[in-house]
C-alpha cells in the first residue's frame, strides 16, 4: 500500500509521559507568543488600513470597508472603539471557522498540534498546522527530529538505505491500519483562547507592521476612493496617520 508521511517526526528519546508533558509545555510558550503576535498583527494592520483610508478619503471609506466584515453597518460620526471591536470579532470568527473547517486556510488557521504515536523503542508524531512559522518553532527544539517517509519515490540522498527501511518499519508499527486517529493521542500546542491584547504584546507586534510604501499601495488599490499615490503618501505623512491610529488603538 502507498505510504506518504510528509509531516512525520520523532522525539530524540523514548520519554515517559511526564517527561513528554514537560517538553511540550516548553514548546507551547513560544508558539503562544507567535500565535498572539500574528493574530493581533492581522487586527492592527486592518485597523491602521481603515484609519489610513479615513484620513485619505473620509468617513464614507470606513463605512464601505466595514461592509466587507459580514456586512457590518457603521454609523457616522465614526466611533473607533466600535471599528476596532468589529474588526477583532471578524478576525476571531474567521480564525474559529478556519480551524473547524476541512479546507486549508493558512491566513486564518492557527492550528498547531501533534499526534503522538508511541512504538516499542521510539515516540513518533505527526504535525498538523497551516502556518509554517509555528512548525519552524517546533522544529527548533533539539529533542524534535524530522522522520518523514514515503514509498512512492526514491529516498533522499542523505538518508541511508538502512535508516529508510527502519523508518518504513517504524511507521507501519505506529499506524498499523494507516489511520492515525485510531492510534496514539493528540496534543494541542496553540493557545485554546485568545486574551485581550496587551501593551506588551503590541510592542512586539509594532516592528512587523506595514511600511509607509505598503500602506500607500493598500490605500491606492482599495477602491474606497480615488487619489494619486503621491497625494496619498503626502497626506499620511502630513497627518501622521500611523501614530494617530496607534494612539487610538492604545486608548481603546
Amino acid at each position: 500500500m502507498s505510504t506518504k508521511i510528509y509531516n512525520g517526526y520523532k522525539f530524540d528519546k523514548d520519554y515517559s509521559l511526564r517527561e513528554l508533558d514537560n517538553l511540550l509545555t516548553g514548546v507551547r510558550k513560544p508558539i503562544r507568543v507567535q500565535v498572539l503576535k500574528d493574530f493581533f498583527g492581522q487586527i492592527l494592520r486592518e485597523f491602521v488600513f481603515v484609519y489610513d483610508c479615513y484620513c485619505t478619503f473620509g468617513e464614507d471609506a470606513v463605512v464601505k470597508r466595514m461592509k466587507n466584515f459580514e456586512n457590518v453597518e457603521v454609523k457616522t460620526p465614526i466611533k473607533w472603539s466600535v471599528i476596532f471591536f468589529e474588526i477583532a470579532n471578524f478576525f476571531e470568527h474567521k480564525k474559529n471557522e478556519a480551524e473547524k473547517s476541512s479546507y486549508r486556510n493558512p491566513f486564518f488557521d492557527f492550528t498547531c498540534e501533534v499526534h503522538i504515536l508511541p512504538i516499542k523503542d521510539k515516540i513518533l508524531f505527526l504535525y498538523y498546522g497551516e502556518k509554517r512559522e509555528l512548525q519552524e518553532i517546533l522544529e527548533s527544539f533539539p529533542f524534535v527530529q524530522e522522520y518523514i517517509f514515503q514509498n512512492q519515490t526514491d529516498k533522499p540522498d542523505e538518508i541511508s538505505d538502512e535508516e529508510w527501511e527502519q523508518r518504513e518499519k517504524d511507521w507501519e508499527d505506529a499506524i498499523i491500519d494507516y489511520v492515525p486517529a485510531n492510534h496514539g493521542f493528540t496534543v494541542k500546542l496553540a493557545p485554546a483562547y485568545i486574551p485581550f491584547i496587551s501593551e506588551e504584546l503590541l510592542a512586539e507586534v509594532k516592528p512587523y507592521m506595514d511600511s509607509l510604501n505598503e500602506r500607500v499601495q493598500y490605500v491606492f488599490t482599495s477602491k474606497l476612493g480615488t487619489a494619486e499615490k503621491n497625494d496619498i503618501e503626502k497626506k499620511l505623512i502630513e497627518i501622521n496617520s500611523w501614530q494617530d491610529a496607534w494612539n487610538l488603538f492604545l486608548n481603546l
